[in-house]
């Protein structure tokens, strides 16, 4: 049985965040508190913000749902997941800087809708008018969401997926149902 060490630090983050506001937790903390080295650390991440990116991601699980059933499910499932996690997820989106989780929530939404329109044109460019809608979108969602999150979420995380998706440009709604 091989021991997950990357699981062993994020649950450490996790847990500190509840003790602390998480913009004062260090490395070090997070290294006496697992009871890992500090060098053990930096070779699973770059940084604070590089394991806070990686815990986000490891949420994002639900991909398969856009095709199964339908981004508005897809969405619904993103914001559930973020108000089951709301807690660390509001402190973390609050931090800045390099390699900040405010930076990987557009990355992740502008690659992905991306992807997924690029799947749906058969190898055909995408056209200036996407593109410019897809980084508007990206851009757009991510501050809702989080700012959703920083302001304890007044909305429920079905309305805010409706929100979401209706107020996505028309030029990208079609290719996603």
């Amino acid at each position: 049985m091989s021991i997950n060490v990357k699981q062993i630090i994020a649950d450490t983050i996790y847990e500190l965040s509840r003790e602390k506001p998480l913009a004062k937790v260090t490395v070090l903390d997070i290294s006496k508190r697992s009871g890992i080295s500090r060098q053990t650390f930096y070779n699973h991440f770059k940084d604070k913000n590089d394991l806070i990116r990686w815990v986000f991601t490891c949420t994002l699980d639900g991909w398969e749902l856009v095709e199964q059933n339908g981004y508005y499910a897809y969405l619904c499932d993103l914001y559930h997941k973020a108000q089951k996690n709301s807690q660390f997820l509001r402190q973390a989106c609050m931090l800045s800087g390099q390699n900040s989780l405010a930076e990987e929530i557009y990355i992740i939404t502008y690659k992905y809708h991306r992807h997924h329109i690029k799947a749906q044109l058969d190898g055909k460019p995408l056209s200036e008018q996407i593109e410019y809608a897809l980084q508007f979108d990206a851009y757009g969602s991510t501050n809702c969401y989080i700012r959703w999150l920083v302001e304890k979420m007044p909305a429920t995380p079905e309305d805010m997926a409706l929100y979401a998706y209706e107020s996505m440009p028309q030029i990208l709604r079609q290719y996603f149902k």
